[in-house]
């Protein structure tokens, strides 16, 4: 199992490894995640116009799925 900050170099050299998520398919930006564990996946998405990446959450996968937009809405409100 890698150590989750090996993800930080991955996703630096490889900003598109992850998949599109889901739950998140109707907003704009183009969410991606990244399972790093059996449990828990990395939710991030591609700033373009700055050329890096924004680590949004690390997501617990065993939680309601419908849930992660409120999450991530509440966060960006904070």
């Amino acid at each position: 199992m890698r150590d989750i900050y090996e993800y930080e170099k991955l996703l630096a050299d490889n900003p598109r490894m992850g998949c599109l998520e889901p739950a998140l398919a109707d907003l704009p930006d183009g969410y991606r995640s990244v399972v790093v564990h059996s449990h828990y996946k990395l939710i991030y998405r591609v700033d373009e116009v700055l050329e890096r990446v924004i680590i949004l959450a690390l997501w617990d996968t065993r939680r309601d799925p419908g849930q992660l937009k409120n999450v991530l809405m509440a966060a960006a409100d904070f």
